[in-house]
């Protein structure tokens, strides 16, 4: 869900992840040169990108914290004395971790994706 709130140039997006319970914030700020020019959608759009980037780097982050415990995990089970590579269970672990690293750099990549565009989208407007 997004909430826009706008003040003198500064234009605020309130965005309210229902999956993590959170709110992310993004911001624009319109140059105090440029407030005849001052537009509340671009400000908007700026502000929806800002809040979109600080989802997914709170996404990322929990990611590696996934990511931390599982290599642990699969670590202390070839350790075991009744390690076996060939089982179910061990498989399993190993599949999970694999694609929560796939998924981690998926998450880097749509990060770097909306910090080029937001550059490229400041620079047009």
């Amino acid at each position: 869900m997004l909430n826009y709130e706008h003040y003198n140039g500064l234009t605020v997006c309130k965005l309210f992840s229902e999956s993590t319970g959170m709110t992310f914030y993004g911001e624009a700020r319109c140059h105090e040169e440029d407030m005849s020019n001052y537009d509340p959608l671009v400000g908007e759009q700026i502000a929806t990108a800002r809040a979109h980037i600080a989802l997914l780097r709170y996404c990322k982050n929990s990611l590696k914290n996934i990511a931390v415990n599982q290599k642990h995990l699969l670590d202390c089970a070839t350790h075991s004395k009744k390690f076996n590579p060939k089982s179910n269970e061990y498989r399993l672990l190993k599949r999970n971790f694999y694609q929560t690293m796939d998924d981690l750099q998926s998450i880097e990549e749509e990060i770097r994706f909306n910090q080029d565009y937001l550059k490229y989208y400041i620079g047009h407007h």
